[in-house]
């Protein structure tokens, strides 16, 4: 189990404590120095989790119309960085289902997150500048980590002032994802990984729209001109984004829901 200490030494139960193979992946990628069957073998000591990870693997958003059988096969069809942020969410998702079932404020705050993170995912498809998953990844963090302190501010372990990275620090996030979760306010001068932050920060505001607008840059004034300096996408292609986000969301809460 995962604790974060205060300056007060109010100690925040996260919940969360990374299994052995995410912390062994963790150490490989640091190294350097591996093949698509070294993370096979360290994932093979925890069938569940590898499972899972093929299970979601031949989901629409990971392959298309080819079947994936192994661990090996995943790392060479999406990428060795994807499967370790696959491996995070399915880490969060148990903690995660038990929260958003509170009320029905957590449940929407969680479907916000997973809808801005497949707004992010389809702004990062049409893009080009940044991986669709990591963005997409960054997103559902960010509502993991909001979840855990609105659950231990309930709980009374902490106030709300508490920041998101007093709570993520221990999980040895890498450096794109903290910053998709933390965020510096100014994309462009602080940030140093300006095209995950920006998408990230766009998909939050079109995820606050009305489902039943036309989406265009006119609505989003509470985005930064920096943020669109960085992602230059067309009116139409934003609204295709929207379009294909909203018809992934159920299909999406449900395979998340059920890991």
């Amino acid at each position: 189990m995962q604790l974060v200490k205060q300056k007060t030494n109010i100690v925040i139960d996260t919940g969360i404590e990374l299994p052995p193979v995410v912390r062994k992946l963790n150490a490989m990628l640091a190294d350097g120095r591996f093949a698509a069957s070294d993370i096979g073998s360290i994932l093979s000591h925890d069938v569940p989790l590898c499972r899972q990870m093929l299970r979601i693997a031949n989901s629409p958003m990971y392959t298309d119309d080819m079947l994936v059988e192994s661990i090996e096969q995943m790392v060479n069809y999406v990428g060795v960085i994807q499967v370790r942020e696959l491996l995070l969410l399915l880490v969060f998702m148990p903690r995660v289902r038990r929260l958003v079932n509170v009320s029905n404020e957590t449940k929407q705050h969680w479907r916000h997150h997973v809808y801005s993170g497949l707004l992010a995912y389809n702004l990062a498809r049409q893009s080009r500048q940044v991986h669709p998953h990591t963005v997409y990844t960054g997103c559902l963090l960010r509502g993991i980590t909001e979840l855990l302190l609105s659950d231990a501010a309930r709980d009374a372990q902490v106030d709300s002032n508490i920041s998101t990275v007093q709570v993520i620090k221990q999980w040895g996030l890498p450096g794109i994802l903290h910053e998709c979760v933390t965020g510096p306010e100014n994309v462009t001068s602080s940030a140093e990984f300006p095209e995950a932050l920006a998408h990230v920060q766009i998909a939050h505001e079109l995820a606050l729209l009305p489902e039943n607008v036309t989406v265009n840059r006119q609505l989003l004034g509470r985005v930064q001109d920096e943020y669109w300096q960085v992602v230059s996408i067309e009116d139409s292609r934003l609204e295709g984004c929207v379009k294909q986000a909203r018809e992934m969301l159920t299909s999406v809460m449900t395979l998340l829901a059920d890991q």
